[in-house]
């Protein structure tokens, strides 16, 4: 049930933020599963007790990999899809209220949740970069698999 919560609230944030930034309405519900699986994933590897980072690469690598394979299955851009599906694992409000601490004075907790902040957004970076190396390499299967999919005859 909780399951089913998580990946609905995932898939709604992601297809809300693809509506507000004019995605075009064709790759709105794909990105929205891109979002859902990403945000699914970050939940799982933090509750199991993964650091910042790892709990942080894990998703990054999903929306790399799956926003590809997205794109290929409906011919658009990477991008269309990519954009969306990663706003829910943007630290923003982290970094709101460590810019809030900075101009209260307290600079050790501002500077705590900066590095913090700087630490995930770089583990996403490398996870979209380990997703799209790993997309490249299973290109030619993923390719193998579409075309024989979609041009089996019965």
């Amino acid at each position: 049930m909780v399951i089913g919560v998580e990946f609905l609230f995932g898939f709604l944030s992601t297809w809300g933020f693809g509506v507000i930034t004019n995605v075009p309405r064709r790759t709105l519900i794909a990105s929205g599963i891109v979002g859902a699986l990403a945000w699914l994933v970050y939940i799982f590897a933090d509750g199991w007790g993964a650091n910042v980072i790892v709990a942080n690469l894990l998703p990054g690598i999903t929306v790399g990999l799956f926003a590809n394979v997205e794109s290929m299955l409906i011919k658009t851009p990477v991008n269309l899809i990519f954009v969306p599906a990663v706003i829910s694992l943007v630290p923003g409000a982290l970094f709101y209220k460590s810019m809030e601490q900075l101009t209260l004075g307290l600079n050790m907790l501002a500077m705590h949740g900066l590095l913090k902040t700087l630490l995930i957004a770089f583990s996403l970076g490398i996870g979209f970069i380990i997703g799209e190396v790993c997309f490249r390499i299973l290109k030619p299967l993923i390719r193998r698999l579409i075309h024989f999919r979609f041009n089996y005859k019965k």
